[in-house]
C-alpha cells in the first residue's frame, strides 16, 4: 500500500509555526493553549484532518496527520497536545452512525471535541441542550471546546 501525504497541511502547520512560538511562553504561564494559537490552527484547517468529508472535514490519512502534529509539536508540546487530542475523538467520531457525526460536526466542522475518561456523569435534556452535572477531573481543551460528551 502507498500513502502520499499532503504536504499542503504540513506546509500549513509550517506557516503558523511562529505565532505557535510567540504565544509559548502564555501556553506555559496559563497552562493552556492560547486563543491566537488555537485560532490559528482552526485557519489552518488542522483541526479538520479526521472529520468526515461530507461534513467539512478533510479525511486526513494517518501518516500526514502524525506529521503535521509533528511539526506542531515540535514549536510548542502544548500546541501539539492540543491539537492532537480533539483529533483522537474526532479520529473515533468516525465509527458513529451518520446522525452522530452530523450531530457533532454538522454546524461546525471546526468543532474542537473533548472527553475525558473519567466515571460517568449525568446528563439531563434542558431547553438547548444538556445539564451535566457531577465532579470530574480536569480535561485538556475544556475550556475551548465547541462540543463535550
Amino acid at each position: 500500500m502507498s500513502v502520499t501525504v499532503d504536504r499542503t497541511l504540513i506546509e500549513a502547520a509550517q506557516h503558523i509555526v511562529p505565532v505557535i512560538r510567540d504565544y509559548n511562553a502564555e501556553a506555559e504561564r496559563e497552562r493552556r493553549l492560547s486563543k491566537p494559537v488555537l485560532e490559528a490552527l482552526t485557519q489552518a484547517g488542522l483541526l479538520r484532518m479526521f472529520n468526515p468529508r461530507s461534513l467539512g472535514g478533510l479525511e486526513v490519512d494517518p501518516l500526514t496527520c502524525a506529521q503535521v502534529v509533528e511539526e506542531v509539536s515540535a514549536a510548542d508540546s502544548v500546541a501539539g497536545w492540543s491539537l492532537f487530542n480533539p483529533l483522537a475523538w474526532a479520529h473515533l467520531c468516525a465509527r458513529l452512525p451518520d446522525a452522530g457525526a452530523e450531530e457533532i460536526f454538522g454546524r461546525n466542522p471546526h468543532a474542537v471535541l473533548v472527553g475525558p475518561f473519567h466515571p460517568p456523569m449525568q446528563a439531563t435534556p434542558v431547553d438547548g441542550g444538556y445539564r451535566v452535572t457531577g465532579r470530574s477531573p480536569f480535561a485538556s481543551n475544556c475550556r475551548d471546546a465547541t462540543w463535550a460528551p
